[in-house]
């Protein structure tokens, strides 16, 4: 179930309706209002001001009473899981209470975010993966690519035996055209996801240059031109990719590649045309080919350094200088989704622990994430987001007495159910627990990991 329909036709359709990569899937973004005394996630009675068509709250849990809401950008989600919204304030992100995080990608507001599909992976198309919110993801080197099939697969015949290159090039192009028409169709993933890509890419590239030295060396027919040609056409791919960041970079790189890379190319050129006088030798050659690749690996492997480089959102990776983001984060903070403890918690319930082999069980893994990490037992009892049927595991680990004490977070489970809505999890928390007053077992400073917010959460006691 999870690799065929979660990881494969849902994908292609967008989770749960035709995936055209706008909102991914047929979530309807119906005005949703939640009047003032009603319970959000964790149980707790709110003071809402209502939300709009984008699930823009008008009070957030925490906020101090304000009514009037903040200034957001519309969600590009549609699975309506809470905790995946942000919101802009100050100059940096912040979590809202729901819709979906801010898709990064070129240009844009000059902070790296712009529109273009579902967490920025463009529209569905055959140039899906041309498009500027892709391109500078996995692409860079897909026209040397293209050249460095041509001419391994030029001599093919239909009754001749294939030779080891051809059976090599068609065993990873097998690998790479399905994911490229994978990734051009399907109506959600993340840009991460890409890098199934760079192996066969890496492969074809590096192969494929090869022979392309080797028929610009021997200077024979038409095929002496495919060389510089195929640097030319990737050089000038690489600055349209290129263009689309000259907001945060300047024209810097633009004219650096440009330059490089044309000024190669010309050599090669003459290369050609000096062959009968002899100005160029050989080893001249080989210095030019072998420079002229490493102009055409210079930006992506910068692109490839940026998570690195910014380190801000390890849960989800991309490529670029404009995809820094900066989260509001606990005393501990780190990530995406932060990674805080909360060390009154983790005190409240390791005195108050009679013997069970779990100190708590909680949603999802955004809240139980960072005290696994530190080494305690706590149980992610909903899986990744709140979304598995979980209520019948709940009920025999509370009969073998593993567990006593459970955390239900506004998160991205929340004990709303991540993407299925399970809130019976929820429900039977509270019908049969006691719910501990957080003054005694949450800090005053603490931020909910999973949402960003404090006084995000709520500690139960499960009732003998």
């Amino acid at each position: 179930e999870l690799a065929l329909q979660y990881n494969g036709i849902s994908r292609l359709e967008g989770m749960g309706g035709p995936g055209d990569g706008r909102g991914g899937g047929g979530t309807s973004r119906q005005p949703q209002v939640q009047r003032s005394g009603e319970r959000d996630l964790s149980g707790r009675r709110t003071e809402s001001a209502g939300t709009d068509e984008y699930g823009r709250p008008g009070q957030l849990p925490g906020t101090g009473g304000n009514t009037q809401p903040r200034q957001q950008r519309p969600s590009f989600g549609g699975n309506g899981s809470p905790g995946f919204g942000f919101n802009f304030e100050g100059g940096s992100i912040q979590r809202s209470a729901g819709g979906s995080p801010p898709v990064p990608g070129p240009g844009g507001d000059g902070q790296g975010f712009r529109g273009g599909g579902m967490f920025g992976t463009g529209y569905p198309g055959p140039l899906r993966l041309f498009q500027s919110e892709l391109s500078g993801q996995i692409s860079w080197l897909l026209p040397l690519v293209g050249f460095a099939c041509l001419v391994l697969l030029v001599d093919i015949r239909r009754r001749r035996a294939l030779t080891a290159k051809q059976r090599e090039t068609l065993f990873w192009l097998g690998w790479l055209l399905p994911g490229m028409v994978f990734f051009s169709v399907a109506g959600f993933y993340h840009q991460y996801y890409l890098i199934m890509l760079a192996p066969p890419i890496a492969v074809l590239a590096g192969a494929g240059w090869v022979e392309l030295y080797s028929l610009y060396r021997e200077q024979r027919w038409w095929n002496t031109w495919l060389l510089p040609v195929a640097l030319l056409a990737a050089t000038a791919f690489e600055l349209y990719i290129l263009h689309s960041y000259q907001r945060q970079l300047g024209a810097g790189w633009s004219i650096a590649i440009g330059t490089a890379g044309a000024a190669i190319a010309l050599g090669l050129l003459l290369g050609i045309a000096a062959r009968k006088t002899r100005l160029f030798s050989p080893s001249i050659t080989k210095i030019l080919a072998g420079a002229g690749m490493m102009v055409l690996l210079a930006a992506p492997l910068y692109w490839s350094a940026t998570p690195l480089l910014y380190g801000d959102n390890s849960s989800m990776p991309a490529a670029g200088p404009g995809e820094r983001m900066i989260f509001n984060q606990g005393p501990g903070g780190g990530g995406a989704r932060g990674s805080n403890t909360d060390a009154q918690l983790l005190a409240y319930v390791t005195k108050n622990n009679t013997g069970e082999p779990c100190l708590f069980a909680t949603t999802d893994s955004q809240a139980a994430q960072s005290y696994i990490i530190s080494g305690k037992s706590v149980i992610a009892l909903g899986g990744f987001s709140g979304g598995d049927n979980t209520l019948v595991k709940l009920e025999q680990m509370v009969k073998d007495k593993r567990i006593k004490f459970f955390l239900i977070s506004s998160g991205s489970g929340g004990g709303g159910g991540g993407r299925d809505g399970n809130n019976d999890v929820a429900s039977w928390i509270r019908a049969h627990s006691t719910e501990v007053p957080a003054a005694e077992w949450q800090s005053g400073s603490f931020q909910d990991s999973s949402t960003g917010m404090r006084g995000a959460q709520a500690l139960y006691k499960i009732n003998e």
